[in-house]
């Protein structure tokens, strides 16, 4: 398994893909993974109104991020509206990086 800047995910095989979701969780999942995450997702003005082409284009990049950590996947939209609604803000992307974890039903 090979991935470059060129790369499709849509392309990977589903084994490709878990392998790929799996290293983004491991990273992730430690404490300097999700300080840095936070950093990232700010940066891409994911936890701001997207008011401009330019905030839309960074917020899908976030998006992505999650996708290709197994998260925004199809099949686990009702927990991520759980891990969304919880009240417990600090462990919110613990549970979203939970998710990607786990099988789609």
């Amino acid at each position: 398994m090979r991935f470059n800047r060129d790369d499709n995910f849509d392309l990977y095989s589903e084994d490709d893909q878990a392998r790929l979701a799996d290293m983004y969780q491991r990273i992730f999942n430690t404490t300097e993974g999700r300080t840095v995450l936070v950093h990232i997702l700010s940066s891409l003005r994911f936890f701001r109104e997207l008011d401009t082409d330019e905030d839309r284009i960074l917020h899908n990049a976030a998006l992505r991020i999650f996708r290709y950590s197994g998260v925004f996947v199809e099949g686990k939209s009702g927990e991520i509206i759980d891990a969304a609604l919880a009240r417990e803000p600090k462990t919110f992307f613990q549970r979203l990086l939970n998710i990607g974890r786990r099988k789609t039903v």
